[in-house]
């Protein structure tokens, strides 16, 4: 399952959940290359809101 730009942010910046929540939440496996993927998504992701 694909995770949203707008996902990620609420599960990790609202509720407060860590990296590896999001991918489990996902069905996605939780290891360094993707874990490293999704944060920086993240960062990517809160740089063009703005953040």
């Amino acid at each position: 399952m694909n995770i949203t730009d707008r996902r990620l942010v609420d599960m990790v910046c609202l509720k407060d959940k860590p990296i590896s929540a999001v991918l489990r939440a996902h069905g996605w496996s939780v290891q360094g290359q993707t874990s490293g993927a999704v944060r920086q998504a993240l960062a990517e992701v809160l740089e063009r809101m703005g953040c």
